[in-house]
């Protein structure tokens, strides 16, 4: 008896055996779905139902209490250790204009998320006091941003304390409503697992009472009634699963499957809230801590005992840490605020690498960097480097092109965004083998209101064959050229207003788009001309060109990055040339502004008399050339241009293309330039008169 009862016992636990490792099965099919903890014991009792002996179900109650456990404060600790934390991004450029101009069209466009939705990162722009920054940039700006906790008053402190309190309440409210349903979703998959572990256990009778079936089709066969062997195996079955389920157990069988992919969408549902909650928690948080550093402010005694310069520096690091990207200069890279980051930089963006110097590339690099992106174009500037020795050492290399030299991949984009087709052609021929092909959003373009105007076209080079170049402290100055510029943007300024009337009476269906406008030139002194000019304009000529922002007037060197709608490029050189020292005879009109980089002028000298000076380098050209998006208005003297080999192919191009304008002057070519000289006169008699009669 002994012996039986231990060989019955042995195929029992072979029996469980098999039946947990079924169970093993389920259980990692369903927490593969929805990652719950192990099932509850109501869960696990509710499958003991049955009147055979259930399986060992010991592996679903181990960590029952584990769903007790379950709380806030546990889900906000492992959160961050089992969500991948956002990359940290530090983008730098050479110079002040090409950073801001980079920053300034993700603060306006944003990003698209893997959903399509609009997504704007966290960003942060790091910079000294001095930096020219724009208003959009000023608003990320840390400085600014330190400037408006410190200048706070007790009220608005109060306040803003306040609210960063409320939004943490009400995440924690999200949090436990999650947690919650995360809590129930559990629990249904436990119920779910343990409901397809008892269907196992039923077929596993059900094969029992199919051992039976002969001696019930013999007991049949001795009263003469004739039954089918399988139909009564199949009733048999039925029986069983019927008299003996549960109501827990009468569920069809492919309802956990069922049941499981719902649990799936829901759990993704309630990780996606748990992460967002907790993001804009973590926020708060912050905001909050920023807050109280600064509390000292309202304190007795703060005069004596607020340190502002370590607040500063606190707010700051701050400011870095918590951000997803950081925009800053090459330079400003090597601040000493960076040497204290929880956290450094995985990937770093250089946009106009092939500007930058090697040396100065390298300075984002020592903050944790694994992957770099060097975004920049060979053909355009290098680095500015004034020493001749230096430039003998190859110091004006940048990194970008060092490592073109090494072999390292280069993927050149060829889908261009910005330039109207007519503007593209010539740099797309001349110095990218024409690759260059547009974009979609290029073709789709709308043409320009102002293109039915007979000089406003998206590309013409204008022959200014009356402008007299003149030097003025080691730059030049071409007094037509600065005339015709200003001429054009008052020619573009009335043809939109006009359009804008003929709109607004009905007279025509489509208003005028406003457009941003700039000029550009080579020359500082040029520069400073064509500002005083647009300074003598009123401003209501112009106000059609000054809605999105002012006209800016800038150095081809410090414009690369940049972009703008229509673009007025003033060469200045001329074969005409005045190397007198004077300037154009207007006196501090032609001042050069002080503390400005070099950029690459040098003296004149009597054997440049009709050249082109530093005009002959390409990659400037290319520049200057490839910054407009809807029109490109060139200036220059044919005579002059024609000594250099690639401005010689830029003007014949032009004249095949039937680009060319011949003779342009301002007193010609330009109505409104003519209506505001006359009444600038007008003007001028008027308060000579006042002045000599007294009247």
């Amino acid at each position: 008896d002994n012996g039986k009862e231990e060989e019955e016992e042995e195929k029992e636990d072979a029996r469980e055996g098999s039946l947990r490792k079924r169970v093993r099965r389920r259980r990692s099919s369903v927490s593969r779905l929805v990652s719950p903890p192990p099932p509850s014991s109501s869960a696990a009792a509710a499958a003991t139902t049955t009147q055979h002996r259930p399986p060992n179900l010991s592996f679903l109650s181990n960590h029952a209490h584990a769903l007790k456990e379950l709380s806030l404060e546990n889900l906000l600790a492992d959160l961050p250790s089992s969500s991948t934390p956002k990359p940290r991004i530090l983008i730098c450029a050479p110079s002040n204009a090409a950073t801001d101009e980079l920053l300034e069209r993700i603060l306006t466009d944003g990003f698209r998320d893997f959903r399509g939705g609009l997504y704007r990162p966290s960003v942060i722009r790091v910079g000294s006091e001095e930096a020219p920054l724009s208003a959009s940039v000023r608003l990320v700006w840390t400085e600014e941003m330190i400037n408006r906790y410190l200048e706070m008053s007790k009220e608005e402190w109060a306040m803003a304390r306040m609210e960063q309190e409320n939004v943490i309440r009400r995440c924690d409210m999200h949090l436990r409503s999650l947690l919650a349903r995360h809590v129930a979703a559990v629990q249904e998959a436990q119920l779910a697992a343990c409901q397809e572990l008892s269907h196992d256990s039923d077929i596993s009778n059900a094969s029992s009472t199919s051992n039976s079936a002969p001696t019930t089709i013999a007991s049949l066969e001795g009263t003469g009634k004739t039954v089918n062997a399988a139909s009564a195996v199949t009733q048999g079955k039925a029986t069983t699963v019927q008299d003996e389920a549960s109501p827990v157990d009468a569920v069809p069988y492919h309802t956990p499957h069922l049941q499981a992919s719902n649990l799936a969408a829901v759990a993704a549902d309630v990780a996606a809230g748990l992460v967002h909650q907790f993001e804009v928690r973590q926020r708060a948080a912050a905001e909050r801590d920023r807050l109280d550093s600064v509390s000292g402010r309202f304190r007795p005694g703060a005069a004596v005992h607020f340190r502002a310069r370590l607040v500063r520096d606190d707010l700051e690091l701050s400011f870095i840490n918590d951000a997803e990207m950081v925009f800053s200069t090459l330079s400003s890279c090597g601040r000493h605020i960076f040497s204290k980051l929880r956290r450094g930089f995985s990937t770093v963006l250089i946009d106009e690498a092939a500007q930058a110097s090697e040396i100065a590339a390298l300075q984002p690099l020592i903050y944790g960097c694994q992957n770099l992106v060097l975004v920049g174009d060979p053909q355009q500037l290098p680095a500015t480097i004034l020493s001749s020795r230096a430039k003998e050492l190859m110091l004006e290399r940048s990194l970008f092109e060092r490592l073109q030299a090494a072999g390292c991949p280069v993927k050149m984009l060829t889908v261009q965004y910005r330039m109207h087709p007519m503007i593209r052609q010539f740099p797309s021929e001349h110095f990218y083998e024409n690759q260059l092909i547009d974009g979609e959003s290029i073709l789709k373009m709308p043409p320009a209101h102002f293109y039915a105007a007979d000089l406003l076209k998206p590309y013409v080079v204008y022959d200014v064959t009356e402008g007299h170049e003149s030097t003025f402290l080691r730059s030049r100055v071409n007094e037509a050229e600065a005339q015709m510029a200003v001429g054009l943007c008052l020619e573009l300024a009335g043809f939109l207003a006009r359009q804008t009337e003929l709109f607004r009476a009905g007279k025509i269906r489509q208003e005028p788009r406003l457009v941003t406008v700039g000029i550009v030139t080579p020359y500082r002194a040029q520069r400073n001309r064509i500002r005083n000019i647009l300074a003598e304009v009123p401003a209501a000529a112009l106000a059609p060109l000054t809605q999105i922002q002012p006209i800016k007037v800038e150095t081809v060197d410090s414009f690369q990055g940049k972009q703008l709608d229509v673009l007025v490029l003033s060469t200045v050189r001329s074969s005409n040339s005045n190397s007198n020292g004077n300037g154009n005879g207007n006196g501090s009109s032609n001042n050069v502004g002080a503390g400005e980089r070099g950029m690459g002028e040098r003296k004149p000298g009597a054997g440049e008399k009709g050249g082109v000076g530093f005009l002959s380098d390409s990659r400037r050209m290319n520049v200057a050339i490839t910054r407009a998006k809807q029109a490109l208005w060139i200036l220059g003297s044919f005579n002059a241009l024609r000594q250099n080999a690639t401005w010689a192919e830029l003007i014949n191009d032009a004249r095949k293309r039937m680009c060319v304008v011949r003779d342009a002057n301002a007193q010609e070519l330009c109505p409104e330039w003519i209506k505001w000289r006359k009444g600038q006169r007008l003007i001028g008699e008027e308060v000579w008169i006042r002045m000599t009669t007294g009247v």
